[in-house]
């Protein structure tokens, strides 16, 4: 077959992922063991198809959409369809969650089955995004290199897990896909932030982001997030080195545009209040989070180690003031974020640009389902706490543990109760000073730091003898 310049081209430019995807145009044999015929290789390879359709072969391999012998997946729309389920697989969903009626309600890929008409708002949605060392624990699991062990991981997860819960993805670069939603699936990708150690042989550094998850009271958002760490307890060991971190997105949905199925993100008022939250809180917030999360690079200071607040006179009072004055949602964001860290803050107001979403970056590790769902709810309850409140009378409140337990509303914790039930009260942590390596005006801020935590503890004094 005679090929142009652009598909030689494209012929040596074959993504590394499917070229570890199912033998493409030879004889391969279902689950029962039975041999069954695919098209001659000429037709099939990735490496003669465009890059954003190789990328969707690659994809369709991983989630079995088109693998014969066992149930296929056929995403419709908001709708996942199997059929020709196995009895194996009906064993494992017996054996782990049941899969009720109701999985719709936290299927990211369905509506929510509060009805069409239904004037419920606003409405919140979280991603969850957690970084942790990967290592497999039998032979299957356990691969050679970064691209098996992830695409492996992929597939292993999508025959393993039941077919109500969203699929398991690979490809990181969503953007370049036209019509891939990336939020629709778990992906897995590779973290290049963390380091290995010579203790970390045979383990490799992944980032799993969750789809995009509703929450309310009234669906069981936990429940996928929950199903998703069983199935990697139960195949892989997990660990982490001192730099993996856990990081939530949250969004929110006001109202629906009129004429419209769009609905419209945070109103300029509802992103001050959380800013103002988030620089009054940030001692409380500091005391709550492990030590090895403190004065991370990638999760600095809103305050102290942002330039637009660098300077002598700019006390928290201060810089909420200057939050009210922004005008504009891109006024707030380089106010909070400003260049050229951005993103590298503990409130990340840059993420509105990109994904409608703020990004809270402070969280510890994950091990577990326990650990990532109480960072998810932790950014949940204070975004939601904060855009009820009225930050400025905040100020006559110390911002410690037990302050910040009640903003929160102490009925509502439920995987953050163990954190908060092992912290004392009125434990207050001043953030490191990391900005000191490139200004030299080290001397005023530490000394803004000192003297903010003489603030706190007058606070703490002066709320203690009106209540007792």
């Amino acid at each position: 077959m005679l090929l142009n310049k652009s598909e030689k081209a494209t012929t040596t430019g074959m993504s590394a992922i499917a070229s570890h995807l199912p033998h493409h145009g030879r004889r391969t044999e279902n689950r029962a063991g039975a041999p069954h015929p695919r098209v001659p290789s000429s037709l099939t390879t990735t490496s003669n198809l465009p890059l954003n359709r190789r990328a969707a072969t690659s994809r369709s391999a991983i989630q079995g959409e088109a693998s014969p012998g066992r149930g296929v997946l056929l995403h419709t729309g908001t709708e996942t369809l199997t059929s020709r389920a196995s009895a194996s697989s009906q064993q494992r969903s017996e054996s782990h969650v049941t899969c009720s009626s109701s999985s719709e309600n936290y299927r990211t890929s369905s509506p929510s089955r509060r009805g069409k008409d239904d004037k419920t708002f606003p409405r919140y949605f979280i991603g969850i995004e957690t970084e942790f060392l990967l290592q497999g624990r039998n032979a299957y699991t356990h691969r050679g290199n970064l691209i098996d062990c992830v695409v492996g991981m992929a597939r292993l997860y999508n025959k393993s897990v039941e077919a109500c819960y969203p699929r398991m993805d690979t490809y990181s670069d969503d953007d370049e896909i036209p019509g891939h939603n990336p939020h629709k699936y778990w992906i897995l990708t590779e973290e290049k932030n963390l380091k290995l150690r010579p203790e970390d042989h045979n383990r490799w550094c992944v980032e799993m982001k969750t789809p995009k998850i509703e929450v309310a009271d009234t669906l069981d958002w936990a429940s996928q997030v929950k199903r998703t760490w069983a199935f990697i307890k139960e195949n892989y060991d997990i660990s982490q080195n001192g730099m993996c971190g856990t990081h939530v997105h949250i969004s929110m949905q006001r109202q629906m545009q009129p004429g419209t199925t769009i609905g419209t993100g945070m109103a300029l008022q509802n992103l001050k209040n959380i800013a103002k939250c988030a620089i009054h809180f940030e001692p409380a917030l500091e005391a709550l989070v492990p030590e090895n999360r403190r004065g991370n690079l990638f999760a600095k200071s809103n305050w102290i180690d942002n330039i637009n607040f660098a300077d002598a006179s700019i006390t928290r009072q201060v810089a909420m003031n200057m939050i009210d004055t922004c005008g504009r949602e891109i006024e707030l964001i380089k106010l909070m974020c400003p260049p050229p860290q951005r993103r590298c803050f503990a409130w990340n107001f840059w993420a509105l640009k990109k994904f409608g979403t703020i990004e809270f970056r402070k969280g510890s590790a994950s091990l577990d389902a326990a650990d990532a769902l109480a960072w998810a709810e932790l950014t949940i309850l204070f975004v939601q706490a904060a855009v009820k409140a009225l930050p400025d009378s905040l100020l006559t409140r110390p911002a410690n543990i037990e302050e910040l337990r009640r903003f929160l509303s102490p009925d509502k914790l439920r995987y953050l109760k163990p954190m908060f039930d092992q912290l004392n009260g009125e434990e207050s942590v001043q953030p490191e000073l990391l900005m000191s390596a490139w200004t030299n005006e080290e001397a005023m801020l530490r000394k803004k730091l000192s003297d903010d935590a003489r603030l706190q503890k007058a606070r703490a004094l002066m709320v203690k003898g009106v209540e007792f």
